[in-house]
């Protein structure tokens, strides 16, 4: 479907809030911030940007936190870009924020999860921010804390988030010795991820592919009805399924009459292979529905890539422990030294056509690169990767539920009920409830009309397109 032969009004409405320059964005959060002004619905200058930027960096004593282009750009100056997680806690130390405040400016302002305390980096972070501490003395913590780290550790795959929120609620205002201590003994909880958001990427994940998939079965018995395919089979006395489907095809190919139609069986293929699609082919499938043509889509735009991080999210910050736990090993050994066994074992698992290194210097060159390269897979699960989901699976079950008790569509209470399961979901997850404020929602309100509701697939279209 193109997008110019969709309903009117939403077609006008989506393009309305493609339009507006009215929704949240980081660079309107931190002007907002540094000029103690609210710019959510005023036009912001060239000269407003420079203003903030120019006073950000002298109530923040000129601190580097990054390149200065890159700074610039999250004033919006010449381009625009998110500042990383690590940029906001030590901003938070510079400028001695509360716990609130850095919770704020994670999640209203950059749009990402809350603190997590399943990852030792942040808990590290939070304890020195509550203790008035230096960001410098923070990092020799975390230093401290590599070092005794040990390669044998084993994560533990369990929801540990509310316990380590709670004990370090508990123990936050304790001597630093104390609280280092107990990281040690919770070294196995920190596996750097929530178990909870990741579950609940891969329920609505199941949820969407079980529904496209029963579809399709429904649409290939149709099509298989139309044929002759239930009498062949009863003659070869063999049962439904992908491979039987498959041979009828091949038979009715073979035929000099044949009485099936080029586009039937077109159809029919098509709707026997997402019916029994493999595991890999229904990730690729989630992709074709979620992701965009659009490159930095501010939006969901989970694509095949990003799906496959998210997924193998557990994997590749174990990796990433491990690669730092070696390296932390190497550094106190001469770089013409043969490389340990254990790390050597270890670089061969990760990739397996690499040439295993000789000396301590390979090792480390290997496990730095490595870091760099892995570090950017393993980016959290966001709001903007769940939301377009949760809408898809809203949608159907809103659908369902009407039809079971004989109700018609109605806006209100099926913008309710999308609502109600994001907020629930998100909650959950740590993240920033439904707010009209950001444009994502905004635009997944708005596939709500009157009449009736559009997919996430044809928003997508629409901002493809426009």
């Amino acid at each position: 479907m193109r997008y110019k032969d969709l309903d009117g009004e939403f077609l006008k409405e989506i393009k309305t809030v493609l339009k507006q320059n009215k929704f949240m964005r980081f660079d309107i959060f931190i002007i907002s911030k540094v000029l103690k002004k609210d710019y959510m619905t005023k036009k912001i200058s060239g000269e407003t940007r420079a203003e903030a930027y120019h006073l950000f960096c002298k109530i923040t004593g000129d601190r580097r936190f990054a390149a200065v282009p890159t700074v610039k750009r999250w004033f919006g100056i010449n381009g625009y870009t998110l500042p990383r997680r690590e940029n906001i806690f030590e901003i938070a130390y510079v400028l001695k924020m509360s716990e609130n405040g850095l919770r704020e400016w994670l999640m209203e302002g950059l749009g990402e999860p809350d603190v997590q305390f399943n990852d030792y980096h942040e808990v590290i972070w939070l304890y020195g921010l509550v203790n008035g501490m230096t960001w410098e003395d923070a990092e020799k913590n975390i230093e401290t804390y590599e070092k005794r780290l040990k390669f044998e550790i084993k994560l533990e795959k369990t929801h540990s988030t509310n316990y380590l929120m709670e004990q370090f609620d508990a123990r936050k205002r304790s001597d630093e010795k104390e609280f280092m201590e107990w990281m040690y003994m919770n070294t196995s909880s920190f596996k750097g991820y929530s178990l909870t958001t990741l579950e609940y990427v891969n329920i609505y994940k199941d949820i969407i592919t079980e529904y496209v998939c029963n579809e399709s079965m429904v649409s290939l018995k149709k099509f298989l009805a139309e044929t002759d395919f239930y009498s062949w089979t009863k003659k070869k006395n063999a049962d439904e399924n992908e491979r039987i489907v498959q041979k009828y095809l091949y038979y009715i190919k073979r035929k000099r009459d044949k009485n099936v139609s080029e586009g039937m069986m077109e159809n029919i293929r098509e709707a026997n292979r997402i019916a029994h699609m493999s595991p890999d082919s229904r990730q690729k499938m989630l992709a074709d529905i979620f992701s965009t043509s659009k490159s930095n889509n501010e939006f969901g735009n989970l694509t095949r890539k990003r799906l496959s991080d998210i997924l193998n999210l557990p994997i590749q910050l174990e990796k990433n422990l491990r690669a730092g736990i070696a390296l932390n090993e190497l550094k106190y050994k001469d770089d013409t030294d043969i490389c340990p066994e254990w790390v050597a074992e270890f670089i061969e698992s990760c990739a397996k056509k690499t040439a295993v290194p000789e000396n301590v210097k390979e090792a480390e060159d290997w496990l730095k690169s490595f870091k760099v390269e892995n570090h950017r897979r393993c980016r959290l699960v966001q709001r903007k990767d769940l939301l377009p989901m949760i809408l898809y699976v809203a949608q159907r079950r809103y659908t369902e539920e009407n039809s079971r008790q004989n109700k018609e569509y109605e806006q209100n209470s099926a913008k309710e009920y999308f609502v109600n399961m994001a907020n629930a979901t998100l909650s959950s997850c740590g993240m920033t409830s439904i707010n009209e404020k950001y444009k994502l929602d905004m635009v997944l309100l708005s596939t709500y009309q009157k009449d009736d509701m559009y997919s996430y697939s044809e928003v997508v279209e629409i901002t493809s397109e426009i």
